[in-house]
């Protein structure tokens, strides 16, 4: 009787504590962006954000990513409207806007290698949360024939 009542006791304290496990957050690379999936469901990057809080260092990671993100959005954006600008006004007055052009050019140019650096460090991000999440242990119970124990992984 002790025995079934110790399993039942050990059984009540494990179970919570392998149910209570974070779920593993996925990137998927789409065209100009990250994809962020939780359980699931497609999740914003502020979501993300808040799911990193659990994790000081990814989510310090994740905010020097947004960082860089904004910075890139904000240089295309401007890099885009400056060559369309440049390409509307040579239809409309049949002579090439070089100039406002090449500046177009180097604007969009230089937002890559922010967009680069935010893709690396929201990948560092996920990757530090998604390996603390996997790093405890989870006990599972099982059955076999007769016999009922707990097997823990670590």
């Amino acid at each position: 009787m002790a025995r079934q009542l110790l399993f039942i006791i050990l059984l009540m304290a494990f179970a919570g504590a392998g149910w209570a496990q974070r779920k593993p957050i996925r990137t998927y690379k789409t065209f100009g962006n990250i994809r962020f999936e939780y359980d699931t469901l497609i999740v914003s990057p502020q979501q993300v954000k808040q799911l990193l809080l659990q994790e000081p260092e990814a989510y310090e990671w994740f905010r020097k990513a947004r960082v860089n993100s904004s910075i890139s959005s904000t240089l295309g954006a401007a890099g885009g409207a400056v060559l369309a600008f440049a390409l509307i006004n040579s239809i409309l007055n049949k002579e090439a806007d070089v100039n406002s052009a090449l500046v177009g050019g180097l604007l969009v140019a230089a937002s890559l290698p922010f967009e680069h650096r935010y893709r690396v460090r929201t990948n560092q991000a996920i990757e530090r949360y998604n390996r603390e999440a996997s790093a405890r242990w989870a006990p599972q119970p099982f059955w076999r024939g007769n016999a009922v124990g707990i097997r823990i992984r670590f």
